[in-house]
């Protein structure tokens, strides 16, 4: 719920909620009585739910599941939330060029997966509109209940949850060997690799900041 770290003030972020609410492993002081005993955990693997857009979405994917990363948590990947079907921006834009840097970008992301990337819900699109009239609130809440059923259709035909369990019941049964052991070669890797250049994909060539810039900007984007 909210950013990963939301929470850290009363130890209840949600690396924590994940590591609480994980795979019981082992009994801890299985010789003593009382509510001192517990259970110890393996975390449970995150989803990490994206930004529409390009640049914004991975970088927000990336601050996002370092956290994770950082606090042992196993991040399985993403899903992309809320994006057009048209414009410059639109969901088959997005889905190629987000889809491109995680490919491209393996040794840094290992098992992390994109899963899917959803269109938005015209019916439920304006639910969350802050609104200072009581009864506007009850009759947007009252629609987002109506049409719920309307997102969870177009989610199952756009995210690939079968491969999502999959990804997540193989974190859960070999944590150690694919999460914990992989960070550390990851690791050894990023120093070995210069991530420096971005090449023209035809010429190989660098392409400059401006190069770049001019491009988006003559083919729509508006962002920085």
């Amino acid at each position: 719920v909210g950013y990963p770290a939301v929470g850290s003030i009363t130890n209840t972020d949600n690396a924590k909620v994940a590591h609480a609410s994980g795979y019981p492993t082992m009994d801890v002081g299985e010789e003593e009585e009382g509510p001192w005993r517990r259970r110890r955990r393996r975390p449970a693997a995150v989803l990490i739910v994206g930004k529409s857009g390009v640049g914004d979405a991975v970088d927000s994917y990336n601050l996002n599941a370092t956290y994770f990363r950082s606090q042992h948590v196993p991040v399985l990947g993403a899903v992309f939330n809320r994006l057009p079907l048209d414009g410059y921006y639109s969901l088959d834009n997005c889905k190629r060029a987000v889809s491109t840097y995680f490919e491209q970008n393996w040794n840094l992301h290992g098992h992390e997966k994109v899963f899917g990337f959803i269109p938005q819900v015209e019916t439920i699109a304006h639910t969350r509109m802050e609104c200072e009239d009581e009864n506007e609130r009850q009759k947007l809440l009252e629609s987002a209940i109506t049409h719920a059923e309307d997102f969870i259709t177009v989610f199952s035909q756009n995210v690939n949850v079968e491969y999502m369990l999959e990804i997540a019941a193989n974190l859960r049964d070999n944590y150690q060997d694919l999460y914990l052991n992989e960070n550390s070669k990851k690791a050894k890797l990023r120093n070995e690799t210069n991530h420096d250049n971005v090449h023209d994909v035809q010429t190989n060539a660098p392409l400059t900041r401006q190069q770049i810039e001019m491009s988006a900007k003559e083919s729509g984007a508006t962002g920085g």
